[in-house]
This record gives C-alpha cells, structure tokens and sequence, in this order.
C-alpha cells in the first residue's frame, strides 16, 4: 500500500501497514495528496491513494478497492474524497464519486469483519458543501464509529490554493488529541491553531469526552440572516442546535422566494457568488436533513436551477431522438386537424390542438437557449391536456400522440422538476462534448 504515496513524498517513518490512510481523488489534487500523505507519516499509518496513476475512479472501481482491502484485513482509519462537490457528491477529472455509493460500498466490503470496519474514526470531505450539518447527521448514522468529520459548510477552497493542503494536513495531524480532547475551550483552541483554517469555510464535527461539538465559518448574506447560519466562526454543541423546528420559519420563506424562479415568472439570474439562486441555495445545502428528496426545495435541484442553461443543453443531447419523433407526431397532428373533423369526438381536440399549438417548439439545443421556464412549463401543460383530452385512448388520435405523451414525461422530470432520482446533478449540471450524462427514470 505505501507504494501508492505520491513520488513528491517518502514516508522514512515505520508504519502500521494494517492501518491505512485512504485518499480518493476525482480532481487530480496533488498538494493535497501530499499533505494527507505526510500526515499519515507522522501518524505512523500506511497512505492509500485512489485512482492509480492513469486510472479514473467511480463506483464500481472503488468497490473493487475497497473489497481488496478488506481481503488483506487492512483498516481504513481515516478517508478523505476531494473534487468539485455539491452535498457529498464528487466529481473532476479523474472520476466520480458520491457519499452513498461510498458508504454503502464500504458497509458491503466490510460487513464479514465489523471490526475492521469500526476502525474508521474519520472521514474528510474535501469539497463545497461537504460537511454541513445534513452531511454530518448523514455520516453519523450510517457509520456510527466515526469520531471526527470534516469538510465545508459553504464553498471549499480551490486545490491549488495552500489552505486546502494545509487545513487537511493540520487536521490530519491532530485528529487524535481532537477525538481525546476533554476540555471544550482546549478543543476550539486546537482547531483554530491549525494553519489557515481561518481563510476557509471550514467545518469539523468531533465526537470526544466533551461532547458532540461542531466548529464552522460561514460567509452568511444580509438577506440570509439564520440565527444558525450567521456570518462569522461558530463553535456549538451539535446534537442541540441543529433541529429541524428552528430553520421551519426560513424554510418556509426560501419557499416563497423560490416559487417566482421556479415557475418562471421571474427569469433565472446568472450563477454569481451573490445571487438569489445561489443565496438559497447555500442555505438550503445546510438544511437540507430538514427537507424530502421530493421537495421543491431539494438542493440538488436547487443546484440545477443555478446551471439551467447546462441543463438543457445536456437535455437537448439526450433526448435529441426523441425530439425528432415528437416534431414528426406534432407535423402529423397538423396533418390531420388542417380541417375541422366531422367526427363530434375530436372537435374539442381540434379545438384545443389549434388555440395551443403555438405553445409547441423543438427541443433542439439552439431553440432551448431562448426558451425560460415559464414557456417550457406552457409546452409540458399544452402536452398534458393533449394527451388528457375525451379522445386521448381512442386508437387513430393515441397512435399519433405516444412520441408526445414521452416527451411531456421526460420534459416534466428532466427540464422541469429536475427530479432528483431521475438525474445526477453533478452529472447534468456541466455540458463535455461527447458524453450525455445518464437517465434514471425511464418513460
């Protein structure tokens, strides 16, 4: 396993090769691979890095990994995952990752031998948004022995800059006189002391003799004001001042300021560090153990609205087929009520098909740049009361509406709702040349 340190760095220290320090890197972060590296030196404990150099990493080959580890009887005793993050979910340019595919990965490769399991004390979410309280309560209950988590409350620091190295490394470092710290002004005092933390968005949940205590620097906004999420460095006790009941009133008032974006009454700003989208969507990042996955509200959606014009694009490329059947069905419906029908049955159709079909544009990339969501909305509504009409089950008119009804569905969940279990935000929120990022719900 030592063999995997960064060249950059060589470990002269003995080590405990049974114990081992795991780095997952989706964004090539070599300071900060060397910093983990030089920590678990001075720890006394192997370093581990993933992906191998030349490999990616996704789920399936950290599966693999981690399934390895367990054969060879080694403890995974502290893991830190780096890359762009949104929410514990990771990506960059070597791959992919996200904190449930990772947990359920681990509870699986590890479940013949709990013991080595429950040698994992700490995890580092080297990410934006990484280690809010929802990601912590996450953690928390799915691997109850950690004692330490760290990461991000609002945005992380790039991984060129020196405070991304330097706060992992100090943490690293001094994770164990954190977790044995039986003093709560000593505690904070060894937090603060480490390097640069103070530059940052840092979060760090310890679970020691003193208590379950949470330190965090939040940038906060005027319009944000959280008796919670106040601008400035925090450090409170976190099982008490995290609960639901107390974010209720902002929630609700987030709720309210996000209907006129979401409806499209009011245009989608640009993704700027002081944005209303953004604003809300930092907040609700936080709160976000208090929110279903269903929700308007759901920061992974939240997150897509930030990046709408990537999402229709990526819409465009995925559904292009189906874009093309639909404008053909739409010709032949035009076809067919170029004159009112004799048939009683579907004058309403005619009717209905002749005052909204204005409504109707194609789905090609270059038309969906101009189109808001108020005009999406307009077209997913036209298409449901065509598909929704007296005649819809009658054969002749439901044969010449099936390419129709799929793409009001697949509009609704993708281009609309951005529905969470239909899409990876990560995956849907950037456009690469090539690639169409995957679907989930098929319709």
């Amino acid at each position: 396993l030592s063999k995997n340190i960064q060249a950059e760095y060589k470990c002269q220290n003995k080590i405990d090769p049974d114990k081992v320090v795991l780095f997952v890197d989706t964004n090539s972060s070599p300071s900060e691979v060397s910093g983990a590296a030089k920590a678990a030196c001075l720890r006394g404990e192997a370093f581990f890095k993933l992906p191998k150099q030349g490999d990616s990493i996704e789920p399936e080959s950290l599966n693999k990994e981690f399934i390895k580890l367990a054969s060879q009887k080694k403890s995974i005793v502290s893991m830190i995952v780096s890359g762009h993050n949104g929410g514990g979910h990771f990506h960059g340019i070597q791959g992919y990752i996200g904190k449930d595919e990772i947990i359920k990965s681990l509870k699986e490769s590890y479940k013949n031998q709990p013991d080595l399991l429950n040698n994992l004390q700490s995890v580092y979410m080297w990410g934006c948004w990484s280690m809010g309280p929802s990601e912590v309560e996450i953690w928390k209950k799915e691997l109850p022995s950690i004692k330490l988590a760290a990461g991000f409350i609002d945005m992380g620091p790039l991984n060129t800059t020196q405070a991304s190295h330097t706060v992992l490394n100090g943490l690293l470092v001094k994770e164990k006189a954190l977790i044995l710290e039986a003093d709560e002004k000593k505690l904070k005092r060894t937090i603060g002391s480490i390097e640069n933390i103070g530059l940052t968005w840092s979060s760090v949940y310890t679970q020691s003799t003193c208590g379950s205590m949470y330190y965090y620097k939040t940038e906060g906004s005027d319009s944000y004001e959280n008796p919670l999420f106040t601008p400035g460095t925090h450090f409170v006790e976190f099982d008490s001042n995290f609960d639901c009941n107390s974010m209720k009133e902002q929630i609700e008032t987030t709720r309210k300021e996000l209907i006129p974006y979401f409806y499209g009454s009011k245009e989608l700003p640009l993704d700027e560090p002081n944005s209303k989208i953004r604003q809300m969507y930092s907040f609700l990042r936080k709160a976000q153990h208090c929110i279903k996955e269903d929700h308007m509200l759901n920061p992974d959606r939240m997150f897509l609205l930030r990046f709408y014009s990537e999402v229709k694009e990526n819409f465009a490329n995925v559904f292009n087929d189906l874009n093309q059947e639909s404008i053909n069905e739409f010709n032949t419906l035009q076809k067919y009520f170029s004159k009112k029908p004799t048939n009683p049955a579907l004058v309403d159709a005619y009717n209905y098909f002749q005052k909204g079909k204005h409504k109707f544009f194609s789905l090609d990339k270059e038309t969906l740049k101009t189109k808001n969501r108020k005009q999406i909305n307009e077209m997913i509504s036209f298409l449901d009361g065509l598909t929704k009409l007296k005649v819809a089950n009658i054969p002749q008119f439901k044969d010449k509406t099936r390419d129709l009804r799929r793409m009001k569905n697949n509009m609704t969940a993708y281009l609309f709702e951005m529905h969470p279990s239909c899409m990876s935000f990560l995956d849907w929120h950037e456009v690469e040349p090539g690639y169409n990022p995957q679907t989930y719900c098929d319709y």
